[in-house]
């Protein structure tokens, strides 16, 4: 209703890019393991629910690694950090931290707790 109205809120975003596409959430961004199963668990939606579980047990028995950089701006002293994201194919500033290698699974969120 506040659309109609013509009413506007601030908000704040998580913004993730990639070489393809780039994201905007108001939550998160998974990769890896929990995207794996639940997307990949789609072949099996004759299960219900359990789907999810099913397909976790067989990624766990059958793992997948994928590689990657993570770029992060770590939070100031006040829990709060406020940058101006670089382009994908620039070179990151020296305060940005890099996280390299094979992954399970990544979840970039913006809250102190997760609970998917």
């Amino acid at each position: 209703l506040n659309i109609a109205r013509g009413n506007s809120r601030f908000a704040d975003y998580l913004e993730c890019e990639t070489e393809d596409r780039k994201f905007l959430s108001m939550f998160g961004v998974s990769w890896g393991l929990i995207s794996d199963c639940d997307l990949n668990s789609e072949g099996i939606r004759w299960a219900g629910f359990m789907r999810v579980y099913l397909y976790l047990a067989f990624r766990i028995a059958v793992p997948r690694a994928y590689s990657g950089k993570i770029y992060y701006l770590p939070a100031d002293k006040n829990g709060m950090s406020v940058a101006k994201l670089p382009d994908i194919n620039e070179k990151m500033p020296r305060s940005w931290n890099l996280i390299q290698g094979k992954f399970l699974a990544v979840y970039a969120c913006k809250q102190s707790w997760l609970d998917y």
